[in-house]
């Protein structure tokens, strides 16, 4: 189930964009050819990049894997790149 509201919205974005940024920047690649390489799909990293979808952490880790960085450091890209009071929680 897609879950979405204003924060959750936020998240996709700046995940899409930091995405985005990395694939042209390290791999020089089209989303048809990464995503075909890699077998997760065009479709599916072209909606991530859009921010239209909240992608499973298991595919986020696929991707950090094609694009050639640590799952741990393109979330730390995430996380830094996120307003600093952002949390998807309720206190």
């Amino acid at each position: 189930m897609q879950i979405s509201n204003g924060k959750t919205d936020i998240l996709a974005k700046i995940t899409g964009e930091i995405v985005q940024k990395l694939r042209e920047k390290l791999t020089n690649k089209t989303v048809n050819k990464l995503g075909s390489e890699y077998d997760y799909g065009s479709r599916t990293l072209s909606h991530i990049e859009k921010g239209e979808v909240n992608c499973k952490f298991v595919t986020l880790w696929m991707i950090a894997e094609s694009l050639g960085v640590k799952t741990s450091e393109l979330v730390k890209m995430i996380e830094e790149s996120l307003p600093e009071d952002f949390r998807l929680t309720e206190e």
